[in-house]
C-alpha cells in the first residue's frame, strides 16, 4: 500500500486508494484501506486544481488612467464600452475568452475564442464590436479594461488609435471597476444567461 500511496504523489486518499490496490489485483474493501491508511498514517493530500491567469499586470506597457471613474453617468449606447478576458474548461483543456460590451444597452458588441492569451484575441473581439458600428466609432468612445498585457500592447493601442477610442483601465486589483464584464463572465460560465 505504502508503494502505491507513494506513486500517487501521496494525493490518493482511501476511496482512490482502494480502487488502485483493486487493479493490482487485491481484494479491499474501503473500510479497510481506510484502517490501513489511518494505521501507517498515510493521509492524501488534496491536489490544488489548476486555475489559469487572465490578468498578467506585469508589464513594462503603459497604464491608461481610469477614465471610466470620472463619467458622471453612461446615458447613451457607444460611450463607454468594457473589455476582458475569461478562461472557460473545455474537454480539450482551457479555452479563453474576449468580449467587448457597450456599458448602456449591456449588450455584447465583439468577442473572441483562443486556445492562448495572445494579444490576438482582445483585437479579435474589439475588431468584432467595431465592425457592427459599421467601421466607425462615436466620438468620444471609451473603452475600459482591466490592466492587462493585452491591453496595454502596442499593437492594441495602435487598433484604439486607429479608430479614435480612449483607453481607460481599471485601477489595481479592483475588479469592480470592471464589474459589468465580470457579471456577463458569471452568467456564460453558469448559463444564467
Amino acid at each position: 500500500m505504502a508503494t502505491a500511496f507513494g506513486q500517487s504523489r501521496q494525493s490518493y486518499g482511501y476511496p482512490r486508494m482502494t480502487l488502485e490496490l483493486r487493479a493490482q489485483g487485491e481484494r479491499v474493501s474501503k473500510g479497510r484501506v481506510a484502517r490501513l491508511m489511518r494505521a501507517e498514517g498515510l493521509q492524501g493530500r488534496p491536489c490544488r486544481g489548476f486555475r489559469p491567469q487572465t490578468t498578467q499586470s506585469d508589464h513594462d506597457g503603459p497604464i491608461a488612467p481610469n477614465r471610466l471613474a470620472q463619467v458622471e453617468a453612461i446615458t447613451a449606447c457607444d460611450q463607454v464600452w468594457q473589455t476582458d478576458i475569461t478562461y472557460l474548461p473545455t474537454r480539450v483543456g482551457w479555452l479563453y475568452l474576449a468580449v467587448v460590451i457597450d456599458a448602456y444597452s449591456k449588450r455584447v458588441l465583439g468577442w473572441a475564442f483562443s486556445a492562448s492569451l495572445e494579444t490576438g484575441i482582445v483585437i479579435d473581439a474589439l475588431r468584432m464590436a467595431i465592425a457592427r458600428r459599421h467601421g466607425r466609432c462615436a466620438p468620444g468612445l471609451l473603452l475600459h479594461s482591466d490592466r492587462g498585457v493585452q491591453y496595454a500592447s502596442e499593437r492594441f493601442r495602435k487598433m484604439l488609435a486607429a479608430h479614435g477610442i480612449t483607453a481607460s483601465m481599471s485601477r489595481r486589483g479592483n475588479c469592480y471597476d470592471n464589474a459589468l464584464a465580470e457579471s456577463f463572465f458569471v452568467s456564460v460560465r453558469y448559463g444564467t444567461w
